[in-house]
């Protein structure tokens, strides 16, 4: 494994123990109707896994966004209904964004317990080879 496969790797393994936690955090906020908080972090999860080619879980994250902004912009007016709707569809892009983080977990776990057992990964320089010692006669 290269260096910097060995970094992706443990950065991918950081982003997908925070980002439950982040999770948790939207629905809190979700909860108490705090928009600009649910909207900072759902940017920050969707930057992140753009950079880490979690690409679902950007989706998701920028879908996030757009109905953050459209709880905003209905609440501008005065319309129950669309506020009710917005908010509904709030909802439930925070859930997709939990599902699809949920998935990503899965596949690198699946990922991990796929690698043979005793494998051995090798950084840098360093060379694994087997030999067989060969006698003079």
């Amino acid at each position: 494994m290269s260096g910097k496969q060995a970094l992706y790797d443990k950065l991918l393994v950081q982003f997908l123990d925070s980002a439950p936690k982040e999770i948790g955090s939207l629905q809190d906020n979700l909860a108490s109707n705090n928009l600009d908080r649910m909207r900072r972090i759902s940017h920050a999860l969707k930057g992140s896994a753009g950079t880490l080619g979690a690409i679902a879980v950007q989706a998701a994250a920028a879908s996030l966004e757009a109905a953050i902004k459209d709880v905003e912009e209905a609440l501008k007016s005065d319309d129950k209904a669309a506020i009710e709707a917005k908010t509904e569809a709030l909802t439930t892009a925070s859930q997709k964004l939990g599902e699809k983080v949920y998935a990503a977990q899965q596949a690198e776990a699946n990922t991990e317990s796929a690698q043979p057992q005793g494998e051995k990964t090798v950084d840098g320089d360093v060379v694994d080879a087997e030999f067989e010692e060969v006698k003079k006669d």
